[in-house]
């Protein structure tokens, strides 16, 4: 049970936290060109 639980909980975390890497990548990459 606790092990589901932080297993979802781990999954609505990792999304948030990649858009702004991913928007920061983005950016760079157009910077760069």
């Amino acid at each position: 049970m606790s092990n589901q639980v932080k297993f979802d909980i781990r999954e609505w975390l990792v999304p948030p936290l990649l858009v702004p890497i991913f928007l920061v990548l983005l950016i760079a990459i157009v910077a760069v060109l």
